[in-house]
């Protein structure tokens, strides 16, 4: 199977997984709807931009869209993106915990 016809599954699975539908989805990345079905059934591919935008409503790794699996983030990445939505005081006291043990 080609990287377009894995892209387009990958991002059907992503999506059914975190329950939602192709317009919730369409409206988080700022896309009509035809868009994202159009990449799920593979008509077009995504551009970089659009990749990076679904990989981060979908709340994954753009590598994933590549063929790794999900679970294969480490522990940390996942915390990382956890961090990143942390209001600036949360991430500085965040960033003073983790300089003390590095």
């Amino acid at each position: 199977m080609d990287n377009k016809l894995k892209i387009g599954a990958i991002l059907r699975q992503l999506r059914k997984e975190k329950g939602l539908s192709q317009d919730a989805l369409s409206k988080l990345i700022g896309v009509k709807v035809t868009a994202i079905s159009r990449w799920e059934v593979n008509k077009v591919l995504p551009n970089l931009e659009m990749a990076i935008k679904l990989a981060d409503a979908l709340e994954v790794s753009l590598d994933v869209f590549c063929g790794k699996k999900v679970n294969e983030l480490s522990k940390l990445e996942k915390l990382a993106k956890k961090a990143c939505k942390l209001s600036d005081d949360k991430v500085k006291a965040l960033e003073m915990v983790l300089e003390r043990f590095l």
